[in-house]
């Protein structure tokens, strides 16, 4: 049985996929991608092994791919299957998203893990949460979620008001079991400025926290996307800021 049970979660564009780029490298690790994506394709790859973090296609040849999980089908049996397997590794996880599977079937997968303890957490944050709306709307408007360094365009965009509330509500709201999470399990939260700052660090806190050999370090393979503070990325910053400043969102208007 192996020893380590855990998941990398997370809002989108916190982080995740830059840490799990790492995690999947280490020899005593089998990691996966996002199980339970949204997209019926993503989740298929993902559960091959064949991408990583949305579709982001990894360049080694890996195996131990598995079948995804259905959409019509509770996941307790799955995520059940999924740990108990016998595999020659130390430790197994996945990545999921705060914003994933939060109706239907497939939604039950927080409850499974705020039920089981031995689970461990590895979740990433991100303070200001207009970063995270920028960095998810030019993703969504450029269809570039991920870069390795090459050269990317600047951009400027408009997010209307009530568009950019409803952006807001997703990204701070977690799924209600996840709630209280820190009394029941062991959990190692990373914050993405460190992530982007002190990538190797972060990643001996991972194995550490995993209780795996350290091993060494690889470089992040994903580069920042971001070429412009918010304030200049988006072209309406001015009317959002006047339209949010009475309300909890203005805090985070500090560009």
């Amino acid at each position: 049985m192996v020893e380590t049970k855990f998941i990398l979660a997370g809002f989108p564009r916190t982080g995740t996929t830059v840490l799990a780029g790492s995690l999947i490298l280490h020899p005593q690790v089998l990691f996966y991608g996002e199980l339970f994506n949204n997209t019926k394709e993503v989740r298929h790859t993902e559960a091959q092994r064949i991408t990583l973090g949305a579709g982001w296609k990894f360049e080694e040849a890996l195996d131990w791919g598995i079948s995804a999980c259905r959409y019509t089908e509770s996941t307790n049996a799955y995520v059940d299957e999924f740990f108990a397997r016998k595999i020659p590794f130390n430790a197994i996880g996945f990545k999921i998203m705060y914003d994933q599977v939060t109706e239907g079937p497939n939604s039950d997968v927080w409850d499974y893990l705020a039920a089981h303890p031995e689970i461990k957490i590895i979740r990433t944050k991100r303070e200001n949460l207009i970063e995270i709306i920028c960095s998810f709307v030019r993703a969504s408007m450029t269809r570039r979620w991920h870069t390795t360094g090459e050269e990317l365009p600047s951009h400027r965009f408009i997010v209307p008001p009530q568009e950019f509330l409803a952006l807001m509500k997703r990204f701070e709201t977690l799924p209600e079991p996840m709630y209280g999470i820190d009394e029941t399990h062991q959990i190692l939260e990373l914050d993405y400025h460190r992530i982007s700052t002190d990538f190797q660090g972060c990643m001996r806190d991972i194995y550490s926290f995993l209780e795996l050999e350290s091993g060494s370090v690889v470089s992040p393979r994903l580069k920042k996307i971001a070429r412009l503070k918010p304030n200049k990325e988006l072209a309406n910053y001015e009317e959002l800021k006047q339209h949010f400043q009475n309300t909890q969102y203005s805090k985070y208007f500090t560009f």
